[in-house]
């Protein structure tokens, strides 16, 4: 935008200039063969031959003049010096013959033309002849010329300062500007430590200082987020961060499943190995038994001890969370099948687990005091699972027969009638089933699964 003013400026200038020449040009021949004109009056009328030659002699050595030379009024010469035009170039029949009359000499180029000027001779409005001067455009010209360039070069000098200022000044703005997409780019990918370095002062400094303390806003959430993600499901975490006005103690009633599982032996396991051992041990199993829920749309709930529950329909709705509680449990013995091949070869005892699941209508909420709260279900199913858990075989998963009056999975599970046992808290035996395996695409999705764990 800048240039383009420039250009047009500079193009309007040039133009001025050369107007203001062409017209000292005109004007300087005006003012001489006025002047001739005069001179001439009375030679013209008196006819003084000798006179006019002399005149037209001395008129001719000035500057720029060419030729000069003298008709009478039929347009004949009847003094000259110099070039002058041939007779019977001059309109007789012009009106405006009697203000002056400019003749450009014909088949010239601008480095050699030619121009007459011609003034009538007159006393007291008679006209007596006309005087005639020649003048060369060629200097004319060539000033005009050099003018154009010398414009021409003055604006080129111009452009390049200009445009090296202004590449000057944008690398200075864009320099911090590419910071600052840099540092968007970093803090999207995840680099929430990143920071803008930077030693500018001014409002820009203000916009840094804007970036870094958003920045730095961001990784301490993420900090609190991460932490709270390890105290509680990240499911229930996204819930109530996304909607943290939402937190309030209470809950509503779920149509869920819950699965305990329990270490086997944890007694004799703790007193065979030091704390930080059985430590390491456990969080090791944890750390399968949060997997396996992840993997199948769970949640871990809490840790109790040796044992862990999980929750399959809350936070979150699921219609197909008995499938998913049984998906989970088949993937948590193979993994432990894994993980035990892995002791052995280590020379190490195996480490067995059980599962009872249970499914029905329970509460889920936020329950807690006013300073402390946890995100949980409550409910005889979650009773009941717990029974079932402690109650099953080694390396068993045991649900109660209601389970599949909740599940319509008959065709994807296979099972086998357990037994009739007593759970503390119920009047009658409860009818139970172990589970032996899940059918077709379950079953690969899971061998996959623990492939992929292992690797």
């Amino acid at each position: 935008m800048v240039l383009s003013i420039l250009f047009v400026a500079s193009g309007h200038i040039v133009s001025r200039q050369q107007q203001l020449i062409e017209q000292q040009f005109t004007d300087g021949a005006s003012t001489t063969i006025q002047q001739l004109a005069s001179n001439a009056v009375e030679l013209v009328f008196t006819e003084d031959q000798l006179a006019l030659n002399s005149l037209v002699s001395s008129t001719t050595g000035l500057e720029q003049i060419l030729g000069t030379a003298i008709l009478n009024r039929e347009g004949i010469t009847i003094a000259s010096a110099g070039i002058t035009p041939n007779d019977g170039f001059l309109p007789l029949d012009d009106p405006f013959l009697p203000n002056g009359y400019e003749y450009r000499w014909p088949n010239l180029t601008d480095s050699n033309a030619l121009v007459s000027y011609v003034y009538p001779v007159t006393f007291k409005s008679i006209v007596g002849g006309y005087a005639l001067i020649t003048m060369s455009r060629a200097q004319l010209e060539r000033t005009k010329n050099d003018v154009y360039w010398s414009q021409v070069s003055t604006a080129i000098v111009l452009a390049a300062l200009i445009t090296l200022v202004t590449v000057l000044i944008s690398r200075k703005f864009a320099k911090p500007i590419d910071a600052l997409v840099e540092a968007t780019k970093a803090i999207q990918e995840g680099k929430y430590g990143y920071r803008i370095r930077s030693r500018h002062r001014g409002e820009f400094h203000q916009v840094v200082d804007s970036f870094n303390k958003m920045a730095e806003g961001i990784e301490q959430k993420i900090r609190v987020e991460s932490a709270f993600n390890r105290f509680v499901s990240s499911r229930v975490a996204e819930k109530y961060i996304r909607d943290a006005d939402s937190i309030e103690l209470g809950g509503q009633i779920v149509n869920a499943s819950v699965l305990f599982v329990d270490i086997v032996g944890y007694t004799a396991l703790s007193e065979s190995m030091p704390p930080q051992q059985m430590a390491k041990l456990l969080n090791e199993l944890f750390e399968f038994f949060s997997f396996a829920a992840n993997q199948t749309g769970g949640m871990v709930d809490k840790y109790i001890g040796d044992c862990a529950m999980l929750v399959f329909g809350a936070p979150e709705k699921n219609k197909n969370h008995h499938l998913s509680a049984v998906y989970c449990a088949l993937l948590i013995r193979s993994m432990m099948q894994q993980f035990n091949r892995r002791r052995e070869k280590q020379g190490l005892d195996a480490v067995e687990v059980r599962v009872g699941i249970s499914s029905g209508e329970m509460l889920a909420g936020i329950l807690g005091s006013s300073d402390r709260v946890q995100y949980t279900v409550i409910g005889d199913p979650v009773n009941l699972s717990s029974r079932l858990c402690a109650l099953a075989p080694v390396g068993g998963i045991i649900v109660d027969t209601q389970f599949f009056q909740y599940a319509n999975i008959d065709d994807d599970i296979e099972y086998r009638p357990y037994r009739s046992v007593l759970v503390k808290g119920k009047k009658l035996p409860v009818e139970t089933i172990e589970i032996i395996s899940i059918k077709g695409h379950w079953q690969r999705s899971i061998d996959l699964t623990c492939k992929k764990l292992i690797s």
